[in-house]
């Protein structure tokens, strides 16, 4: 018996075993290392014959299985000669079942959620209370819940930015872009927390860079001309302020804006004129 014969005879034998367990995933698992073995290793003769047999056996058991009859309702079936389709099916089944014993419940959706909203309540009040450590502590409990609510990083580094403690505020901000690369509110919240550890260089080139890639987004903008004001680039600052009133004419913060820089803008010009 060749080497090949004998390792797949093997795998069919742990994937009976693993059934007889009540072990479903293995005895699938070990039934597909046995096919990828013969088709790789075609193997011929009474061997052949022997190994057909007992693909068979193992795959009536399989069928029996409650997750099989679940994905596969019309059962395995295995025909000689179609080794590698039988295979490919075999892989697609296991996929399957992982995805879905993955999945949460609604109920443990629900569950974990609370979890998280109450380890954010426990991180505010900490915050509140001067207490930046037991703050953390309880944020990181909070990221530790995620699994899709991408808006989380920004909240939390929202919460640390506006506590006057930006340089904690990174690490999450790092996560939302990216776990959310075209999430605008992440790269204002990133410029605002460099802006604030003194590193204004940065916060310009990340307002500049999301100016570019976000160029309908009226916030973007207006932070953009709020940072060129405060260094007196007035000329550039009145460039971003038109964009984001044109983005949004009718938001009061967006004209306001616009109006002021205009204004000094003509007196700066004025001076000039006159010296």
């Amino acid at each position: 018996m060749s080497a090949s014969a004998r390792e797949i005879k093997e795998q069919l034998a742990r994937a009976r075993g693993y059934f007889h367990s009540h072990d479903v995933m293995r005895s699938i698992l070990a039934l597909a290392t046995g096919m990828k073995v013969l088709v790789e290793q075609p193997v011929f003769g009474v061997a052949r014959q022997e190994i057909t047999t007992h693909i068979l056996e193992v795959t009536q058991l399989l069928n029996r299985a409650e997750e099989v009859q679940l994905h596969v309702p019309q059962g395995l079936e295995y025909t000689k000669g179609a080794d590698k389709r039988f295979l490919g099916m075999l892989i697609r089944l296991v996929k399957t079942i992982k995805e879905e014993a993955g999945k949460e419940t609604l109920e443990q959706a629900r569950d974990r959620k609370l979890k998280m909203d109450r380890a954010l309540i426990r991180g505010q009040k900490q915050l509140d209370a001067g207490k930046t450590a037991e703050a953390e502590e309880a944020f990181n409990e909070a990221v530790s819940l995620y699994v899709d609510e991408h808006k989380l990083f920004v909240f939390i580094a929202s919460k640390l930015i506006k506590a006057k403690l930006a340089r904690q505020a990174l690490k999450y901000l790092q996560r939302a872009l990216k776990v959310d690369g075209d999430d605008s509110q992440a790269y204002l919240a990133m410029a605002e927390a460099q802006s604030q550890i003194g590193e204004a260089g940065k916060a310009e080139a990340i307002l500049r860079q999301a100016e570019t890639k976000f160029n309908d987004d009226t916030d973007v903008h207006l932070a953009f001309a709020q940072a060129l004001e405060l260094k007196g680039r007035l000329k550039e600052a009145l460039v971003a302020a038109k964009k984001a009133y044109d983005a949004e004419p009718g938001m009061n913060e967006a004209r306001k804006l616009l109006t002021r820089l205009a204004k000094k803008a003509r007196a700066a010009q004025a001076a000039a004129d006159s010296s």
